[in-house]
């Protein structure tokens, strides 16, 4: 039902379309089906639902043909074998290529470039630098996934939500990006943020957008914190933090307290682990210098 609504809505902007914008979103359509046929989400509603929602707000919000089939397409060389990133390239140009080779999992090249990436992380960051519009597709589909987030395991929800915190909400907020109205302005504010914030490379990004959130982050503790997310242990001497982290509602069904210490006067150590992903709040900058640790499963 839900998808035969979104397939209407799909079909009427289809229909404002002509001639080759019109063939290539319809192209993009039919190669999505074919990509995830019979697949189901995590939430078992057929998995094409997922593209063809967000590929409908993205062009209702910014009528970027090339950012709309990319988003089309952007699961497409990761859950079938048949398509490739060089067979997207041929049918729909480099341009929509490089848009979901961005977002790939399972590519650790990018085309256009020469760079062979460790960590899927810096090849996002990276392709960011060259177009805005990696983000905005790795953005909303974030924002999707998150919605079908509480079937996950809490480890997976935990560490879905510190990338999310770390990397991908700091530059949200920056841009406002929900509440900017065209992709012009999109691109004004990232380009206005990285010459202000004085960032060159990918590297300086990824640095910058993470301690908007924690304090002392380093790129080897964000790894680190990552890959071990629903093992971590975090700690709290900042009354103030503190304050702010009792404030949320429902907090104790959302953190895990493992142990307080309390030295003389207002000293003491706060220990916790998240439990959910929603504890991970903008307002609440956890410093994690020194303060984190792995406990064994």
């Amino acid at each position: 039902m839900l998808y035969t609504k979104k397939l209407d809505v799909f079909s009427q902007i289809l229909e404002t379309q002509s001639g080759e914008n019109k063939s290539l979103l319809s192209q993009a359509y039919e190669c999505a089906k074919y990509a995830h046929k019979n697949q189901k989400r995590k939430s078992w509603e057929d998995y094409i639902v997922h593209p063809v929602s967000v590929a409908i707000r993205l062009w209702e919000k910014f009528y970027d043909l090339n950012l709309t089939i990319a988003w089309l397409l952007h699961d497409a060389a990761e859950d079938c074998e048949d398509i490739s990133i060089s067979d997207i390239e041929k049918q729909f140009w480099t341009d929509v290529a490089f848009l979901v080779d961005s977002v790939t999992k399972n590519s650790d090249t990018l085309i256009r470039t020469n760079k062979t990436f460790q960590k899927k992380i810096d090849k996002l960051l990276y392709a960011w630098m060259m177009d805005v519009r990696c983000f905005l597709l790795k953005l909303a589909d974030r924002e999707d996934n998150i919605k079908t987030l509480s079937i996950l395991p809490d480890d997976k929800q935990v560490r879905m939500a510190f990338e999310t915190q770390a990397i991908f909400s700091p530059l949200d907020w920056v841009m406002d990006f929900w509440n900017t109205q065209t992709l012009e302005n999109i691109k004004e504010n990232f380009y206005w943020f990285l010459k202000s914030e004085n960032i060159d490379n990918s590297l300086q990004l990824k640095d910058n957008l993470i301690k908007k959130t924690y304090k002392n982050l380093s790129d080897e503790s964000f790894e680190s914190v990552y890959n071990h997310s629903g093992n971590v242990t975090w700690q709290i001497n900042d009354k103030k933090i503190l304050e702010k982290l009792v404030e949320i509602p429902d907090i104790d069904e959302k953190i895990e307290i493992i142990s307080i210490e309390n030295w003389e006067r207002d000293y003491f150590i706060f220990q916790f682990k998240f439990k959910k992903w929603e504890i991970l709040n903008k307002k609440i900058p956890l410093d994690v210098s020194n303060v984190y640790s792995f406990r064994k499963i």
